[in-house]
Order: structure tokens, then sequence, then C-alpha cells
């Protein structure tokens, strides 16, 4: 019984060890780490923990909700008159983000976070 405990305790604390070294691991969640501000060449996005969102463009704000469903997807709405539903698919790599059309994969937009 005791060595069983002992190998337990040391799979627990070599799980500990190797954990910080996976993605995701941390605890923190895409959501999470999509809060901020991101900068691209034409235009800036900023995700707020309410799940509201701002695109700044050069002559218009807009504004929206955004949702992440799953499987690397961000969806978003945006508000107003010329309002549409639309759907990015994303990856995070430190502080660059990479948005990539869902309907033109060959399409994609890239951001850096602003700090």
């Amino acid at each position: 019984m005791l060595g069983r405990t002992r190998t337990v305790a040391t799979l627990a604390l070599l799980a500990l060890a190797i954990c910080p070294m996976l993605a995701g691991c941390d605890g923190i969640t895409d959501h999470q780490r999509l809060v901020g501000r991101w900068e691209g060449s034409l235009d800036s996005i900023e995700f707020f923990s309410n799940s509201d969102f701002r695109i700044y463009a050069l002559l218009v704000t807009h504004t929206g909700k955004w949702e992440l469903p799953g499987d690397g997807r961000i969806k978003y709405s945006t508000e107003g008159i010329l309002g549409h539903n639309g759907e990015f698919k994303y990856e995070l790599d430190g502080d660059k983000l990479t948005l990539k059309n869902m309907a033109a994969p060959t399409v994609f937009l890239v951001y850096q976070r602003k700090r």
C-alpha cells in the first residue's frame, strides 16, 4: 500500500511539473486571453470581459457581442443599422491573434496585443 501511495504522489508531482509547459494548463481560458485591445494594420479590436467588443476603424467604431462556442471559433454580432453576424476561426499565440474568415479560409487578419 505504501508503494502505491508513493507512486501516486510521484505522478502528481510530475503532473505539476509538466503542467505549466502545456497549452491551457495555466487555468486561463481563451475568453480571458482575448480580453483587451488588439492592434491590426487597418483597425483595432477591443474585447471586454462582459462579451462586448468594439472595432475601431478609420472613420467609424462598430460595437457588438462576441462568444466562443468552441472548436477554435469566435462568433460575433454587430449592432446598428448595418449590423451583421459572423464567425472566424481564431488562433492565439502569445500576444498575436489571427482571425481566419470561415467563408474564405485564405483571408485572415493578424492583430498584436496592445499593452
